[in-house]
């Protein structure tokens, strides 16, 4: 768990240290950006996030007035995050994901990356992405006196 992955960052931070004595700085950044594996944990990264930023940019847009924020606030209380968690969730069979992660049969032999551990990566970090944003969201919805902001909801 934690300590695997505290060693696997300070074994990285190693090697790229051992690099930098050696080689130029373009050289060790030409290195690193060639690294499909690196690449592909990057990417799913990014990938894993998008739907939780997408989500917080409508939250400060609904935000910037009044009525919005109260809709914002009566939306949650109906458990409106419910959506966000299922498109994450969704993600996970996403054709656009297994292309940009280099998860086919045939990117994963041609880049030589590692998908199996690129998916497995993948489905825990959106899995823990869908958890964690279930218990950050259901304070709204489920303790009082935030649910009851729900009965203000004007479009259920």
């Amino acid at each position: 768990g934690r300590e695997q992955q505290a060693q696997a960052q300070a074994t990285m931070v190693a090697e790229l240290r051992a690099l930098q004595k050696t080689r130029p700085v373009l050289d060790v950044c030409s290195l690193v950006l060639s690294d499909y594996n690196l690449k592909s944990y990057a990417h799913l990264i990014s990938f894993a996030k998008q739907r939780l930023k997408d989500d917080h940019l409508q939250f400060l847009e609904q935000a910037k007035n009044r009525k919005g924020s109260i809709q914002l606030q009566a939306g949650l209380a109906a458990r409106s995050w419910a959506t966000t968690i299922c498109a994450i969730m969704s993600d996970l069979a996403s054709p656009e994901a297994m292309r940009l992660l280099r998860l086919t049969s045939q990117a994963a032999s041609a880049y030589n990356c590692d998908a199996p551990a690129v998916a497995d990566a993948f489905t825990r970090h959106t899995i823990r992405a869908a958890a964690h944003r279930t218990w950050s969201m259901s304070v709204y919805s489920e303790l009082q006196p935030q649910s009851w902001a729900g009965i203000l909801l004007e479009d259920p």
